[in-house]
């Protein structure tokens, strides 16, 4: 009996090799695109619902909410009045025991939704893990942010500490934004142009 052994030669072997390691070389960073991709959209989306919710408001009380006059969601804090706000609700889902922390949702309205899962120790953050958002609120009442009549356009850092970024002037239009609250994040956080504008 003549067997014949089938089997792979060390070329044919290091051929593979190679194309594996070409497609992996041509694949990998077009992953990093795509996932950076996916986190700017998934950012943009969840500011659209926080300015939808800061619209809903205002229809609702005719005021812009009244969480807080700091310019930025950072702390721990800040997030619990937000949420308070706009949730009519505590962070981890109980009832707010004092109206006043309410920021003038009286009637305990949910204007947004917020799991758990939506928090990073006890912070809100965007997609990229960014627990500093930048927000301005439609103070005067006029459909309008404006930079100077809404408040100021503040620096915000990334996860890994970079920054502060500012969006600059060019970056609004010259009327304004049409809108009842609008939001910013350092996005990746290499560089100003990484900013996640959620008028954008």
């Amino acid at each position: 009996m003549n067997r014949r052994h089938r089997a792979f030669s060390l070329l044919e072997l290091v051929a593979v090799v190679a194309i594996l390691g070409v497609l992996l070389a041509v694949l990998v960073p077009g992953l990093a695109t795509v996932r950076t991709a996916v986190a700017r959209a998934r950012t943009l989306a969840m500011f659209h619902q926080w300015s939808l919710a800061c619209a809903e408001f205002r229809l609702e009380y005719g005021l812009a909410p009244q969480w807080a006059a700091e310019p930025r969601l950072t702390t721990v804090e800040h997030t619990a009045a937000f949420l308070r706000c706009l949730t009519g609700r505590e962070p981890d889902g109980r009832a707010v025991a004092d109206v006043a922390a309410l920021g003038g949702n009286r009637r305990r309205l949910a204007f947004l939704l917020v799991g758990l899962g939506d928090l990073r120790e006890g912070r809100l953050a965007d997609a990229f893990g960014n627990t500093e958002i930048g927000v301005l609120l439609d103070r005067d009442g006029d459909g309008w942010i404006r930079p100077g009549a809404d408040g100021a356009l503040v620096g915000v850092m990334s996860r890994d500490g970079t920054g502060p970024f500012v969006p600059e002037a060019a970056d609004l239009p010259a009327e304004g934004v049409r809108a009842a609250a609008i939001f910013y994040s350092a996005g990746r956080g290499r560089d100003a142009r990484d900013l996640i504008l959620s008028w954008r």
